[in-house]
Protein backbone atom coordinates (compact mmCIF):
# COMPACT_ATOMS: atom_id res chain seq x y z
CA UNK A 1 0.00 0.00 0.00
CA UNK A 2 1.20 3.40 -0.90
CA UNK A 3 1.01 6.54 1.22
CA UNK A 4 -2.52 7.81 1.71
CA UNK A 5 -4.15 4.53 0.74
CA UNK A 6 -6.81 2.99 2.95
CA UNK A 7 -6.96 -0.69 3.75
CA UNK A 8 -10.07 -2.51 2.60
CA UNK A 9 -11.28 -2.99 6.19
CA UNK A 10 -11.20 0.80 6.68
CA UNK A 11 -13.26 1.65 3.61
CA UNK A 12 -16.84 2.61 4.33
CA UNK A 13 -18.27 0.74 1.33
CA UNK A 14 -16.53 -2.49 2.34
CA UNK A 15 -17.81 -2.21 5.91
CA UNK A 16 -21.33 -1.49 4.67
CA UNK A 17 -21.30 -4.47 2.30
CA UNK A 18 -19.77 -6.79 4.92
CA UNK A 19 -22.42 -5.86 7.46
CA UNK A 20 -25.17 -6.31 4.87
CA UNK A 21 -23.94 -9.79 3.97
CA UNK A 22 -23.58 -10.68 7.66
CA UNK A 23 -27.19 -9.64 8.30
CA UNK A 24 -28.29 -11.65 5.27
CA UNK A 25 -26.47 -14.70 6.68
CA UNK A 26 -28.22 -14.27 10.03
CA UNK A 27 -31.63 -14.00 8.36
CA UNK A 28 -30.83 -17.03 6.20
CA UNK A 29 -30.39 -19.07 9.38
CA UNK A 30 -33.22 -17.55 11.42
CA UNK A 31 -36.16 -17.46 8.99
CA UNK A 32 -36.08 -21.09 7.83
CA UNK A 33 -35.90 -22.30 11.43
CA UNK A 34 -38.87 -20.14 12.45
CA UNK A 35 -40.87 -21.11 9.36
CA UNK A 36 -40.16 -24.81 9.84
CA UNK A 37 -41.13 -24.60 13.52
CA UNK A 38 -44.45 -22.96 12.70
CA UNK A 39 -45.13 -25.43 9.88
CA UNK A 40 -44.33 -28.39 12.16
CA UNK A 41 -46.66 -27.00 14.82
CA UNK A 42 -49.52 -26.55 12.35
CA UNK A 43 -48.98 -30.01 10.91
CA UNK A 44 -48.95 -31.42 14.43
CA UNK A 45 -52.28 -29.75 15.19
CA UNK A 46 -53.91 -30.94 11.96
CA UNK A 47 -52.68 -34.53 12.29
CA UNK A 48 -53.61 -34.53 15.99
CA UNK A 49 -57.17 -33.54 15.15
CA UNK A 50 -57.31 -36.08 12.35
CA UNK A 51 -56.15 -38.86 14.67
CA UNK A 52 -58.64 -37.75 17.32
CA UNK A 53 -61.47 -37.83 14.78
CA UNK A 54 -60.41 -41.26 13.52
CA UNK A 55 -59.94 -42.83 16.94
CA UNK A 56 -62.83 -45.27 16.36
CA UNK A 57 -61.39 -46.39 13.02
CA UNK A 58 -57.99 -46.91 14.65
CA UNK A 59 -59.63 -49.02 17.35
CA UNK A 60 -61.41 -51.07 14.69
CA UNK A 61 -58.16 -51.66 12.81
CA UNK A 62 -56.47 -52.74 16.03
CA UNK A 63 -59.37 -55.07 16.79
CA UNK A 64 -58.91 -56.67 13.37
CA UNK A 65 -55.30 -57.38 14.26
CA UNK A 66 -53.37 -54.50 12.74
CA UNK A 67 -50.29 -53.72 14.80
CA UNK A 68 -49.49 -50.34 16.27
CA UNK A 69 -46.64 -50.09 13.80
CA UNK A 70 -48.95 -50.66 10.81
CA UNK A 71 -51.33 -47.91 11.92
CA UNK A 72 -48.43 -45.60 12.72
CA UNK A 73 -46.91 -46.30 9.29
CA UNK A 74 -50.17 -45.20 7.63
CA UNK A 75 -50.09 -41.82 9.37
CA UNK A 76 -46.34 -41.39 8.78
CA UNK A 77 -46.87 -41.94 5.05
CA UNK A 78 -49.57 -39.27 5.03
CA UNK A 79 -47.34 -36.84 6.93
CA UNK A 80 -44.41 -37.55 4.62
CA UNK A 81 -46.55 -36.74 1.56
CA UNK A 82 -47.53 -33.41 3.13
CA UNK A 83 -43.92 -32.68 4.10
CA UNK A 84 -42.73 -33.72 0.63
CA UNK A 85 -45.07 -31.23 -1.02
CA UNK A 86 -43.77 -28.57 1.35
CA UNK A 87 -40.16 -29.50 0.55
CA UNK A 88 -40.71 -29.31 -3.21
CA UNK A 89 -42.56 -26.01 -3.05
CA UNK A 90 -39.94 -24.64 -0.62
CA UNK A 91 -37.09 -25.57 -2.97
CA UNK A 92 -38.84 -23.97 -5.95
CA UNK A 93 -39.66 -20.80 -4.02
CA UNK A 94 -36.16 -20.66 -2.51
CA UNK A 95 -34.46 -20.93 -5.92
CA UNK A 96 -36.71 -18.24 -7.37
CA UNK A 97 -36.16 -15.86 -4.44
CA UNK A 98 -32.41 -16.60 -4.34
CA UNK A 99 -32.01 -15.73 -8.01
CA UNK A 100 -34.08 -12.58 -7.57
CA UNK A 101 -32.06 -11.48 -4.53
CA UNK A 102 -28.73 -12.09 -6.26
CA UNK A 103 -30.01 -9.98 -9.17
CA UNK A 104 -30.95 -7.18 -6.80
CA UNK A 105 -27.52 -7.27 -5.15
CA UNK A 106 -25.79 -7.33 -8.55
CA UNK A 107 -27.70 -4.26 -9.71
CA UNK A 108 -27.49 -2.30 -6.44
CA UNK A 109 -23.80 -2.88 -5.65
CA UNK A 110 -22.71 -3.00 -9.32
CA UNK A 111 -21.06 -6.38 -9.00
CA UNK A 112 -19.68 -7.67 -12.29
CA UNK A 113 -21.42 -10.98 -11.56
CA UNK A 114 -23.09 -12.67 -8.63
CA UNK A 115 -24.23 -16.18 -9.40
CA UNK A 116 -26.84 -17.94 -7.29
CA UNK A 117 -26.05 -21.59 -6.62
CA UNK A 118 -28.11 -24.16 -4.79
CA UNK A 119 -25.99 -26.60 -2.81
CA UNK A 120 -27.33 -30.19 -2.86
CA UNK A 121 -26.06 -30.78 0.70
CA UNK A 122 -28.13 -27.85 1.95
CA UNK A 123 -31.24 -29.18 0.19
CA UNK A 124 -30.72 -32.65 1.68
CA UNK A 125 -30.20 -31.26 5.20
CA UNK A 126 -33.33 -29.12 4.93
CA UNK A 127 -35.40 -32.00 3.55
CA UNK A 128 -34.24 -34.34 6.30
CA UNK A 129 -34.94 -31.74 8.99
CA UNK A 130 -38.41 -31.14 7.53
CA UNK A 131 -39.28 -34.83 7.45
CA UNK A 132 -38.03 -35.33 11.01
CA UNK A 133 -39.96 -32.32 12.27
CA UNK A 134 -43.12 -33.46 10.51
CA UNK A 135 -42.92 -37.07 11.69
CA UNK A 136 -42.17 -36.20 15.27
CA UNK A 137 -45.63 -34.83 16.02
CA UNK A 138 -48.78 -36.58 17.15
CA UNK A 139 -48.19 -39.64 15.00
CA UNK A 140 -45.87 -41.04 17.62
CA UNK A 141 -48.57 -40.97 20.27
CA UNK A 142 -51.68 -41.76 18.25
CA UNK A 143 -52.71 -44.60 20.55
CA UNK A 144 -52.95 -42.51 23.70
CA UNK A 145 -56.44 -42.30 25.17
CA UNK A 146 -58.25 -39.01 24.85
CA UNK A 147 -57.80 -36.64 27.77
CA UNK A 148 -60.52 -36.72 30.41
CA UNK A 149 -62.12 -33.36 30.79
CA UNK A 150 -63.70 -32.22 34.01
CA UNK A 151 -67.42 -31.77 33.84
CA UNK A 152 -68.57 -28.22 34.23
CA UNK A 153 -71.60 -26.17 33.56
CA UNK A 154 -71.69 -24.74 30.08
CA UNK A 155 -71.82 -20.96 29.61
CA UNK A 156 -75.22 -21.27 27.92
CA UNK A 157 -76.76 -22.65 31.10
CA UNK A 158 -75.92 -19.49 33.01
CA UNK A 159 -78.17 -17.39 30.80
CA UNK A 160 -81.54 -16.46 32.35
CA UNK A 161 -83.68 -18.24 29.72
CA UNK A 162 -81.52 -21.37 29.43
CA UNK A 163 -83.68 -23.43 31.80
CA UNK A 164 -86.72 -22.64 29.65
CA UNK A 165 -84.85 -23.64 26.46
CA UNK A 166 -83.69 -27.06 27.53
CA UNK A 167 -82.65 -27.14 31.15
CA UNK A 168 -79.20 -27.65 32.57
CA UNK A 169 -76.41 -27.95 30.06
CA UNK A 170 -73.36 -29.83 31.26
CA UNK A 171 -70.32 -30.28 29.09
CA UNK A 172 -66.74 -31.37 29.32
CA UNK A 173 -64.04 -28.77 29.59
CA UNK A 174 -63.05 -29.50 25.97
CA UNK A 175 -66.23 -28.06 24.50
CA UNK A 176 -69.65 -26.68 25.21
CA UNK A 177 -71.85 -29.46 23.90
CA UNK A 178 -74.72 -31.02 25.68
CA UNK A 179 -74.26 -34.74 26.37
CA UNK A 180 -77.74 -35.31 24.94
CA UNK A 181 -76.68 -33.99 21.52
Amino acid sequence: MGPGAYARKDQLSHRFLSQELEQLGTLANLFPAMFMGIAAFLLNVVIGRLVAMQREQIATLKAFGYSNLAVLWHYLKMVSVIAGLGILSGIALGVWLGQALSGIYTDFYHFPYLKFSLQPATVMEAALASLLAAGRGRCSRYGAPPPCGRRRRCARSRLPLSRDLGGENWASSAGCRSPRA
